[in-house]
């Protein structure tokens, strides 16, 4: 009994301490729950305010470095917490006296780091989730849509692509090459968003230059193509796969760097950001990513139509779509399966209840927009 007065001494000052260290993270979410149910507020104070603002700071001091923070940071990150457990496993042998002081520090220290992360995960892109739909803002009315409009934005994409690639450089194997290297391309893609910012003032914004991974080989593993990391602000590019993909990927983790979290927003604001591109290698990209998502569709609703309006791909096109089947055919196993299940359920955390079939739903935006704009190359 005597004992019981000195554990609460000791055990409330670490309660406590622990509560404050998890505070930025409660209050987090807990804006986050009261945000879910304003998406006009998180559209104009948040998504166009406060993460404009702190983007712009974070992305203005790590766009001065050429190479991919995020990379270095998945690379030295075991390095770390190796490093870590070994100083903490040292602490405790040498410190025995002590091991109960030091494992109730590390603890705070963790729920600190943990809540802190959270929170500045929240600002730099978890509320963004929770702002206007893309097409409430530019003006695009979705909706549900008839198979035969679905059809002729299709056959209408694929005339787009079949042009288009006809235009484009092309490597050795007949495949498309982009004139003047990946770096070039991703540093002018901050001037296709500045046009298309002119006609949709949402995709304002710091402008950035999308980074290649160096260990692109080896990320293939995973499935994945692109990867923003709000915490540097950074987008994140594979560029190890067929080149006629990449300019799309860039687009995409550019425009989730603007601000747009949703995939299938992100999507289709990339195919809208690679037409305004002077390169026809990078108005091809944003094409076919259109093109296969609404073929895609289109299958699942008549095949006839989609067989129909398959027959007229091009043998250009069809060359590279070869050649991306190919490249991925060698990557598939696990750690892919894996990592797609991740990418579902991480989406799912976020409130896109379609989880990795969310990216198909850009199907809906460029309905909306071939509406808006018939005349004109979707």
């Amino acid at each position: 009994m005597t004992n019981a007065p000195r554990r609460r001494r000791i055990l409330l000052p670490f309660l406590l301490a622990l509560v404050v260290a998890a505070l930025p993270g409660l209050l987090a979410f807990a804006a986050r729950a009261l945000l879910a149910t304003r998406p006009a507020f998180v559209e104009s104070r948040v998504s166009r305010g406060l993460f404009r603002v702190l983007s712009a700071l974070v992305s203005a001091v790590t766009g001065l470095v050429p190479f991919s923070l995020t990379e270095a940071a998945a690379v030295l990150a075991p390095v770390l917490l190796v490093a870590g457990l070994a100083v903490l496993v040292v602490r405790l042998v040498r410190r025995k006296g002590r091991r109960l002081a030091i494992l109730r520090a590390t603890a705070v220290a963790l729920a600190a780091a943990l809540s802190v992360g959270y929170a500045g995960f929240l600002l730099l892109h978890g509320y963004n989730y929770l702002r206007e739909p893309f097409a409430a803002t530019s003006g695009l009315e979705v909706r549900e849509r008839g198979t035969d409009e679905l059809a002729r934005a299709t056959e209408r994409l694929l005339a787009l692509c079949v042009d288009l690639r006809a235009q484009c450089a092309e490597d050795a194997s007949g495949t498309v090459a982009v004139p003047g290297g990946l770096p070039a391309m991703m540093a002018e893609l901050s001037a296709d968003y500045a046009r298309l910012a002119r006609d949709y003032p949402a995709l304002e914004g710091p402008r950035i230059r999308p980074k290649p991974v160096l260990l692109s080989h080896i990320w293939s593993y995973t499935g994945i193509v692109g990867m923003y990391f709000p915490f540097f602000v950074e987008a994140n590019v594979n560029v190890d796969v067929p080149q006629y993909t990449i300019p799309a990927s860039a687009a995409h983790e550019y425009a989730h760097a603007l601000g747009f979290a949703r995939e299938d927003e992100a999507n289709f604001i990339a195919f809208l950001a690679c037409l305004r591109s002077p390169s026809p290698e990078v108005r091809y990209s944003g094409a076919e990513l259109a093109f296969v998502n609404c073929w895609g569709a289109l299958a699942g609703k008549d095949e006839k139509a989609a067989a129909r309006i398959g027959a007229g791909v091009s043998a250009a096109m069809r060359r590279d779509f070869a050649a991306s089947g190919a490249y991925w055919k060698q990557f598939e196993g696990p750690v892919r399966e894996a990592s797609t299940k991740t990418n579902d359920a991480y989406l799912k955390a976020n409130d896109q209840t379609d989880g990795v079939f969310s990216y198909g739903r850009m199907v809906d935006l460029v309905l909306a927009y071939d509406a808006a704009y018939p005349t004109e190359a979707p």
